[in-house]
C-alpha cells in the first residue's frame, strides 16, 4: 500500500514538473498552420510572433 502511494507522489510530482518547466509545449510547432512562407516564433507567454519570409 505504501508503494503505490509513493508511486502516485513521484507519478503527480514529475507531471507537475513538466507543466511547470513546459507550459508552451504545444505552441512549438506554432507555424505549422500558417505554411512555409511564414516564421513563427513561440513565446513563453502569449501568443507566437509569426513574420512573412521575403519573396514567399
Amino acid at each position: 500500500m505504501v508503494g503505490v502511494v509513493l508511486a502516485l507522489i513521484v507519478l503527480v510530482s514529475v507531471f507537475a514538473f513538466l507543466v511547470t518547466y513546459f507550459p508552451d509545449f504545444q505552441q512549438r510547432s506554432a507555424s505549422a498552420g500558417f505554411g512555409t512562407d511564414w516564421e513563427c516564433t513561440a513565446q513563453p507567454k502569449g501568443d507566437p510572433i509569426c513574420v512573412k519570409k521575403p519573396g514567399g
